[in-house]
C-alpha cells in the first residue's frame, strides 16, 4: 500500500481544514519509527469524526499488513475505542476480507435476537448486494 498517494487522494477529497491538517500529520509521521502515541497526541482519539477517522487511518496505514495488530492498535488508542476500532475494521475487512478475524472475537459477542448470529447473516447479505 503506498501510503502518500492514498493521504494525497484523501487530502484532496477532504472539504474541511481540520480534516486535512489531520492528514498532514499523518503523512509526516509515517517516515517516522514508532510514534504511536505522538501521532495519536496530535490528531486525537475522541468523539469528533476529525480524530476517530484519522486515529483509525493511522492504525490502518502503521499496521494494513497485519489486520489483527492493527484492530488491537486502533482499540488500544484510547478514546472513542469502539468508533476508531470499527472505522479500522471496516478498513481490514475491505482490504483482507474477513479470513483473518479470529475466531475467538466472535466467542463473547452476544447472541440474542440481534446478535452475533444476525450481525453475520447481514453481513453476508450485504456481501451479495451488486453495487455497480
Amino acid at each position: 500500500m503506498h501510503h502518500g498517494n492514498l493521504l494525497r487522494i484523501l487530502r484532496a477529497s477532504s472539504q474541511t481544514n481540520i480534516v486535512q491538517a489531520k492528514l498532514e500529520v499523518l503523512a509526516g509521521a509515517l517516515a517516522q519509527e514508532d510514534f504511536d502515541a505522538f501521532v495519536i497526541a496530535r490528531v486525537g482519539h475522541g468523539i469528533r469524526a476529525s480524530e476517530a477517522v484519522a486515529a483509525a487511518l493511522w492504525a490502518v496505514l502503521r499496521y494494513w499488513h497485519e489486520p489483527e495488530e492493527c484492530i488491537v492498535r486502533a482499540v488500544g488508542f484510547g478514546g472513542d475505542t469502539d468508533t476508531i476500532g470499527a472505522m479500522a475494521g471496516a478498513l481490514m475487512g475491505a482490504i483482507h476480507g474477513t479470513a483473518w478475524i479470529p475466531a475467538r472475537w466472535y466467542d463473547n459477542i452476544e447472541n440474542d435476537e440481534n446478535g452475533r448470529d444476525a450481525m453475520i447473516e447481514l453481513g453476508q447479505r450485504l456481501a451479495k448486494l451488486d453495487l455497480t
